[in-house]
């Protein structure tokens, strides 16, 4: 019942961000395009909804990590603060990343794609490189990366058991960096630049991803499940170990991992 949480929880990721995130980018395009004179109700029930399906998307995120952790034994359950430092992280890098893609939007309308359709590129080209196997089909397997990368343009989403570190720093360096050059050539190529959102927008972006950062860093340090056990030295055993690689595992804060299903080790 729990693996069947987790994978019910995994679909939703998808459904969030292959659905609800597009829609809220052009949620913000629209309001951008209409502005606050032209009805301050329908601008305050818009803002609404648009702040609802942003809390919603993190929050989809974080009932995944948490689904699969509880469906692991392998896993040990994360504690409250935890699951609170990774959704405000995850807000945080959501958060810029849909702003962002409605500003270079709300400027340049359809060449919005542009970006998206090559970062999509450049994430299925790293998901290739992946050695996984969930599927017993190639094909079937491709089109599960297609979909994760689909994901990436919005979030990161970890498939692959083990150290995620390089990982992170790759994905995230990228990722702030594109929004930094969104948000910029809009921020140069905006018609009306008395807009009082102009120079907001332009923090936001470029500040909230790094809180975000900020926020992931204190999570690993300090509400990680493993995040004390990396720190400490293996304890003087009382008895001869029956497998001896159980302690290099637990020294090392992983684990063996005997499912093929996809995981995340945030």
């Amino acid at each position: 019942m729990l693996y069947e949480d987790a994978d019910s929880t995994l679909l939703r990721v998808f459904e969030c961000f292959m659905e609800s995130a597009p829609q809220l980018v052009c949620q913000l395009y629209i309001v951008m395009q209409q502005g606050i004179e032209a009805n301050v109700f329908l601008f305050v029930l818009q803002c609404g909804s648009i702040t609802t399906s942003l809390l919603s998307l993190a929050w989809a995120m974080l009932a995944y990590h948490k689904a699969l952790r509880y469906s692991r034994e392998d896993k040990k359950n994360m504690s409250y603060m935890g699951m609170a430092f990774m959704y405000v992280w995850q807000l945080f890098m959501i958060a810029p990343r849909v702003l962002s893609l409605a500003l270079f939007a709300s400027a340049l309308h359809f060449w919005i794609f542009a970006p998206i359709v090559v970062h999509w590129i450049i994430m299925f080209a790293w998901l290739v490189t992946l050695k996984t196997n969930f599927f017993d089909k190639e094909w079937v397997e491709k089109y599960f990366k297609g979909a994760v990368a689909f994901v990436y343009i919005f979030c990161y989403l970890n498939i692959v058991d083990g150290t995620t570190r390089f990982r992170y720093m790759f994905y995230y360096i990228l990722m702030y960096c594109e929004n930094a050059l969104l948000v910029l050539v809009w921020y140069f190529f905006i018609d009306d630049t008395h807009k009082w959102y102009r120079f907001p927008s332009l923090v936001g972006v470029l500040s909230l991803f790094l809180v975000g950062i900020i926020f992931m860093l204190i999570y690993y340090k300090c509400w990680h499940p493993l995040g004390r056990n990396k720190i400490k030295t293996c304890l003087p055993c009382k008895k001869p170990c029956e497998d001896p690689k159980s302690c290099v595992n637990l020294l090392h804060g992983t684990n063996v991992n005997t499912d093929t299903r996809p995981t995340t080790a945030v």
